[in-house]
């Protein structure tokens, strides 16, 4: 029973999963676990299965994640200079079974441009 969750509960459950994690879970991680936590015990004090005193306190122990670093300027240079060559290299052949994206495989048509043409040209043909 939901009412059965005690602050003691909650915090063996939290010695548990830092036990069984091999680490202390991050702020982010432990603070998704929460919002569930919260959810459920809403519902429970909603329908009557517990009183908002017997709700426990959710704490976060974990700690926030560094900040990535940021690209360099030399690294943005690199990277825009590759995907300008990237974006200019053909695909690969038509026969070729990995040709275009399986999700959007008319982006792999010899027809397909950027330019909007192919719009033009299919609401055009809509147009009776």
């Amino acid at each position: 029973n939901i009412d059965r969750i005690t602050q003691e509960v909650y915090s063996n459950f939290c010695d548990w999963r830092t036990e069984k994690m091999g680490k202390e879970m991050s702020a982010s991680g432990q603070a998704n676990h929460n919002a569930a936590l919260n959810m459920i015990f809403d519902y429970a004090i909603e329908r009557g299965y517990m009183l908002r005193t017997q709700r426990p306190v959710l704490k976060n122990t974990g700690s926030t994640g560094a900040r990535r670093p940021d690209f360099s300027e030399k690294e943005i240079d690199r990277l825009f200079d590759h995907m300008l060559t990237w974006a200019k290299a053909p695909m690969a052949s038509p026969n070729s079974p990995t040709r275009g994206h399986p999700q959007f495989p008319r982006a792999a048509r010899l027809d397909y441009d950027v330019s909007g043409w192919m719009i033009k040209r299919a609401a055009a043909s809509l147009s009776l």
